[in-house]
């Protein structure tokens, strides 16, 4: 939940570049990087 708040957060920074995001593109983008995060940690906990 803390994630997806701050995944949320990492997408709302488009507002200054006056560019609105679509909610679908939107909804993309965090589950891309969710499962980037996810595939990450795992790749992470196996070398270690």
């Amino acid at each position: 939940m803390v994630l997806y708040t701050f995944l949320d957060d990492l997408v709302t920074i488009d507002h200054p570049f006056g560019v609105r995001i679509p909610p679908w593109l939107r909804l993309f983008f965090q589950i891309s990087i969710g499962i980037i995060i996810g595939l990450t940690s795992i790749k992470i906990a196996y070398i270690s």
